[in-house]
């Protein structure tokens, strides 16, 4: 058990089309929780901060994220939570200072493509994503997105009004943050295995498969599935979601 008295300061990042609000429901768990008089809760929103927007590589945001992160919280310790596109993001936040997070939850993400076959193929894809975000009606747009195999069997689909959004930041994060240009965090994920809490629903095949795989390589990986869930599990099961990070974090910090 950690410093009774330490703060917790737990850093969220949303996945691609989310808001800093989808949080809200975990949050509100913590709250309740016996963490709760320990937490500092920062949802961040990061496609609204132009130095931490889509406009910036892999490698600018980063150092400008984990800069922002020190600034925040230089005291206490620093849990790093991302879902999803967030996730990719913390993924590289985690591999450039790993010493400055005491802990790393990780929701429905992907930790790499191995093959360069496959991600020519992602990049292509995300063109023509990126594409279609610049310029197709926004119903029709949600309707096309929504639609795709990775969000079957989702419970509900959040509401995305066009007027939130800046559409030229949502292609270009389609592009800039491509799975295809990410690396391959497999290894760093298993060096720091003992700090991470690796999440999938239990509907979301592709992701269990990748959550199998890691715990494979890493067996002290904490890797747990998410009942009633399928990729979008914070909207599926945000219940089973924040009590599954309260568990883990109450054993860590």
């Amino acid at each position: 058990m950690g410093n009774a008295v330490e703060k917790v300061n737990i850093i969220c990042l949303h996945g691609f089309l989310g808001k800093s609000s989808d949080w809200d429901l975990i949050h509100s768990y913590f709250v309740v929780s016996p963490l709760a008089s320990r937490i500092e809760w920062w949802s961040v929103d990061y496609m609204n901060q132009p130095e931490l927007n889509s406009t910036k590589s892999f490698l600018s945001w980063t150092e400008a994220f984990n800069r922002k992160v020190l600034k925040k919280f230089p005291d206490g310790r620093r849990v790093l939570v991302g879902y999803s596109l967030g996730g990719r993001l913390a993924l590289h936040a985690l591999a450039a200072k790993s010493n400055i997070y005491d802990a790393a939850i990780f929701l429905s993400t992907n930790p790499g493509i191995l093959r360069e076959r496959e991600k020519q193929e992602r990049l292509q894809a995300d063109q023509q994503w990126a594409q279609k975000f610049a310029a197709l009606p926004w119903p029709e747009l949600l309707g096309e997105w929504n639609a795709q195999s990775v969000f079957k069997g989702g419970a509900l689909e959040p509401q995305r009004e066009e007027g939130f959004y800046d559409r030229t930041l949502l292609s270009s994060a389609l592009v800039e943050w491509s799975l295809a240009k990410q690396e391959d965090f497999r290894e760093r994920i298993t060096k720091n295995s003992e700090k991470i809490l690796w999440l999938s629903g239990e509907k979301d095949i592709k992701f269990l498969s990748l959550a199998m795989e890691l715990k494979k390589r890493a067996p002290g990986l904490s890797a747990e599935v998410v009942a009633k869930s399928s990729h979008r599990l914070i909207f599926d099961n945000p219940s089973e979601v924040a009590q599954l990070m309260i568990q883990f974090l109450q054993d860590r910090v």
